[in-house]
């Protein structure tokens, strides 16, 4: 990125039209970019009659006058670009009533609230967005729409995807560097600095300081947020208090406790033992309170807090208890997919369906919102996963309309007779994006020689896993792909079994097909081209066309249902090949280049699936908890 004065430089046209908006202050022209350095120079510049020139380039360099009206330039550039990317999402507001729960319950959920927004102040602390809050403080009445932005972002930084990689989109005047406050400042942080963090320092739980003879330091997260944790704690501790008679919540008063001390020990098991064997048949409510996933951070390696927090949906649950028949037999038909893994004995449930009331850290998501997870994921293999899908995304109106319009400018006829905006399909097809991260090869599998058949080890003769092989980033993606690719595998294997019906699996198909088109589109305006899911979906949707299992006719996506199932199943060997055996041909090509004019990008139509899709907003989902002072 060219700068000038530690900002951004303007392109010449901007520059120029810039100075149209205050021209007695910026008096001048961009003539010519004589030497192509994409930055306006003292010679290039031409100072209109009527003002002296040697008040803003003198000696051949710009004086301070210069310098202050060219900022002034810079910072109307940043508050056009910062307005025009909150308009790439409608802001909606989800209330859920409370008003009819008991008074001990509402001062309980008081309690979680008071919890929810310290939660939100040490997440800012995570990222390292919390410095740059007093300045931001100013910019409430200067400027509103980029405090907006900071604080649908949980930081100056942007992230709707057509404005995600403009140098000038930043809701900080001073355009702040992303730089996660668990590493040391000025850090580059690259694939090379997270590949040599080990031992403490790569512990999701610790931050990361510089120490001693450039050796780096692990504090402890109950150490170096220790005001924060004991705020939480303390609050947690009186949302227990508020429900101790509560006869039929006695597991969660339990899990407040557990988590209470856990937030001031960094000691997590008991607690997520407690949080796995809840459910809607021993409370109403759904909570987690945590550092969980580590996707926010550069290296991956770092557990984000987060609070979520909502009812169970009985009724959902009931809807999805037909699966239950065949939950033993899921990891059985996954195993069969790769030589290189043995089933193991799993307990699995039927996730639970949760209507979200509020959502903080890192859960609040900018942009759409988490539509489930598959918990917890540092200690699991002593607690097993619980999996919980989200309801209330994409339920609004203006959702559904959003979705029914780009599907029938995206789907041919054929394809759009089974489009369906039946919130049942996207809640199952995420259900089984969570149980899939319950099944199969996991971060801590060893992998094997597939010549031999036997482990392979680390220097230190410990069994390697694929994490240590192909890093924590690789690692998580793989297992991403897994959930999502094995979600499209379920859908076929349901059918198999008579669980849904043909025309219900076709729906899920083209619902499932739209959420990866969705993602591919973002491939056109976004610099990060290999995002998790981005990449996902980019290699799903080549691998299908590839297989015939989709057609692009005449501008528009068809399925050939007949080819859907087998091909996934293909899709789905591959990934379970590379996190078995981390056979490097089959990295390579789930890890192939998205960039433009790359193969993949080519063949999946990125740009017309921009095109056509360009000008929708996304949708910036806020929940809010009402009725507890009634």
């Amino acid at each position: 990125m060219t700068t000038l004065y530690g900002v951004p430089a303007l392109s010449q046209d901007d520059f120029n039209r810039l100075t149209q908006i205050n021209p007695e202050r910026t008096p001048f022209t961009w003539e010519i970019d004589a030497n192509s350095n994409q930055r306006v120079d003292p010679n290039e510049v031409i100072i209109r009659d009527g003002f002296k020139k040697k008040s803003y380039v003198k000696r051949n360099e710009f004086t301070e006058q210069f310098k202050s009206a060219y900022l002034t330039l810079v910072e109307f550039k940043r508050r056009e670009v910062v307005e025009r990317s909150l308009a790439e999402a409608n802001d909606v507001r989800v209330p859920v009533d409370f008003s009819s729960v008991r008074p001990e319950e509402k001062e309980m959920i008081k309690h979680i609230m008071a919890a929810s927004k310290l939660i939100d102040a040490l997440y800012l602390e995570q990222t390292g967005a919390a410095k740059l809050l007093p300045q931001m403080e100013s910019l409430k009445t200067m400027h509103p729409e980029s405090y907006a932005l900071f604080e649908r972002n949980r930081g100056p930084w942007c992230e709707a995807p057509e404005t995600a990689s403009d140098p000038f989109c930043n809701a900080h005047p001073n355009f702040p560097k992303n730089e996660p406050g668990v590493y040391p400042e000025g850090l580059i942080i690259d694939e090379d600095f997270c590949a040599s963090l080990e031992g403490d320092v790569a512990s999701p739980m610790t931050i990361v300081k510089d120490g001693a003879d450039s050796i780096y330091q692990a504090i402890p997260y109950h150490v170096a947020y220790q005001g924060y944790v004991e705020a939480i704690a303390i609050e947690l501790e009186a949302a227990a208090e508020s429900i101790k008679n509560v006869e039929d919540e006695k597991l969660l008063n339990q899990y407040l406790l557990a988590a209470a001390e856990s937030f001031r020990t960094d000691e997590w098991l008991p607690s997520d033992r407690l949080w796995v064997s809840m459910n809607g048949s021993n409370s109403k409510y759904a909570l987690r309170i945590a550092p969980d996933e580590s996707y926010w951070e550069p290296c991956q390696g770092k557990a984000g807090y987060e609070l979520w927090f909502g009812r169970i949906n009985t009724d959902a649950v009931e809807a999805a208890q037909k699966f239950d028949s065949i939950k033993y037999d899921l990891e059985d038909q996954i195993a069969s997919l790769t030589p290189y893994y043995d089933a193991r004995d799993i307990e699995l449930e039927v996730p639970s369906f949760v209507e979200l009331a509020l959502v903080t850290g890192d859960g609040d998501h900018p942009r759409g919102g988490m539509l489930g997870q598959a918990l917890p994921n540092w200690t699991y293999k002593e607690t097993g996963f619980r999996s919980n899908i989200f309801l209330g995304i994409g339920r609004n109106p203006e959702a559904r309309e959003m979705l029914h319009k780009k599907a029938s400018l995206l789907l041919d006829p054929d394809t759009m007779n089974y489009f369906s905006t039946d919130d049942f399909h996207g809640d199952m097809n995420v259900a089984g994006h969570e149980l899939t991260h319950c099944l199969g090869p996991g971060l801590a599998c060893a992998i094997v020689n597939p010549e031999t058949g036997e482990p392979v080890l680390n220097e230190d003769g410990t069994p390697m896993t694929i994490k240590d092989k192909i890093g924590g980033r690789k690692a998580l993606g793989l297992e991403e792909f897994k959930a999502e690719t094995g979600n499209i595998f379920l859908i076929g294997y349901f059918l198999e079994r008579g669980l849904i019906t043909e025309e219900e699996a076709k729906q899920r198909y083209v619902r499932q097909l739209m959420w990866a088109l969705k993602k591919i589109s973002g491939l056109a305006s976004s610099d990060n081209t290999m995002s998790t899911y981005t990449n996902i979906a980019a290699k799903q949707v080549n691998w299908l066309m590839d297989e015939g299992a989709i057609w692009y006719i005449d501008g528009k996506f068809h399925i050939n249902f007949e080819r859907y199932h087998e091909a996934i199943t293909k899709l789905l060997a591959l990934v379970l090949k590379a996190k078995t055996t981390g056979d490097e041909s089959a990295i390579n090509q789930l890890f192939e280049s998205n960039e433009p004019g790359s193969p993949v990008y080519e063949n999946i139509h990125v740009a017309d699936t921009a095109q056509k899709t360009s000008g929708f907003p996304g949708m910036s989902y806020t929940y809010e908890v009402v009725g507890i002072d009634s």
